[in-house]
């Protein structure tokens, strides 16, 4: 038997709730609330946890806004120095390696 989920309760447009459940057992239930405008205001629940990556710092972006460095550790594609690129924009080096591209025959 898989889990089932049911939505025992939607009384208003700005509540919506649903129950997970394996047979008998109920295994966890989920809530939102919407605000007037429809944007989510809320989730409730034991399965509305939200576990968020932990942040970072010292990422760097070049003048035309691609990231450059990531948590500190360049990223050489982005890094104009470095990366190599043919005249209709494919990468072509990113100083450790070199790429050949073919061209598509429709």
């Amino acid at each position: 038997m898989g889990v089932e989920g049911s939505n025992p309760f939607c009384s208003t447009i700005q509540s919506v709730g649903c129950c997970f459940s394996a047979g008998s057992t109920q295994l966890g239930n989920l809530n939102y609330s919407y605000d007037a405008d429809g944007r989510r205001a809320s989730s409730e629940g034991s399965v509305a946890a939200v576990n968020l990556p932990s942040a970072v710092s010292g990422n760097t972006f070049n003048a035309d806004n691609g990231m450059s460095a990531f948590n500190g550790t360049s990223l050489c594609g982005a890094c104009p120095e470095r990366s190599r690129r043919d005249a209709n924009g494919n990468l072509t080096g990113d100083g450790a390696n070199t790429y050949t591209w073919m061209r598509a025959i429709i």
